[in-house]
């Protein structure tokens, strides 16, 4: 998706968030750039990309089954060409089985936007013609919204050093520890949520 800095357009083309880097790939002056970095990106990025996760799950027909949602994280956008001259989108997943200790990444199929109002247009009765399950292969308005905010969000990580503030020690932090068993009260036990991620070279 394009945006705008000192009068030029820079197209941001994917953005991926594997835990530990974000990489994300644009062209400015007409030159490919990929840009890595190693400082945590800020919240919002990540909140983006999270919000897409309910569209993953819709496209990829994966919504009605319990309890995999939470095993589910959106890492990744990015934007395709199409054979009909289309923009089109795919968002990247990273699926955990714990319980095997496996995991494995998924990846929508190529997301085009379909024409103004396509999913707006009734009949006769006021019914709504196209059932957007029928067409799971287009995104909404609101879902284009969505994938906006993340592409933007990639933007300001590459270009403006959007990233998360660093955090303050705390003074208090070491008086907390001393009156705390190991694994008592305080200590939850919880590793890290990108403890088993792959490769990020494996998921674009």
């Amino acid at each position: 998706m394009k945006f705008e800095k000192d009068g030029k357009q820079i197209n941001v083309l994917k953005a991926l968030w594997d835990g530990v880097k974000v990489s994300v790939t644009l062209v400015r002056d007409n030159q490919e750039q990929i840009i890595t970095g190693s400082k945590s990106p800020h919240g919002d990025f990540k909140a983006a990309l999270e919000s897409l996760r309910d569209i993953f799950l819709y496209h990829m027909e994966l919504d009605g089954y319990e309890g995999l949602p939470e095993r589910i994280r959106v890492i990744g956008i990015e934007e395709k060409d199409t054979k009909t001259s289309k923009k089109g989108y795919r968002i990247k997943g990273f699926l955990s089985c714990p319980g095997i200790g496996s995991h494995c990444s998924l990846a929508t199929s190529t997301l085009t936007i379909p024409g103004e109002g396509f999913f707006d247009i009734e009949d006769e009765y006021g019914d709504h013609i196209n059932d957007p399950d029928e067409y799971l292969y287009f995104l909404s308005d609101d879902e284009v919204e969505l994938l906006h905010s993340a592409f933007h969000e990639a933007f300001l990580y590459a270009v403006e050093g959007k990233v998360a503030a660093p955090e303050q020690p705390d003074l208090l932090d070491g008086l907390a520890e001393e009156g705390e068993s190991e694994g008592g009260e305080g200590d939850s036990g919880e590793e890290s949520d990108f403890d088993e991620w792959p490769d990020p070279s494996d998921m674009f």
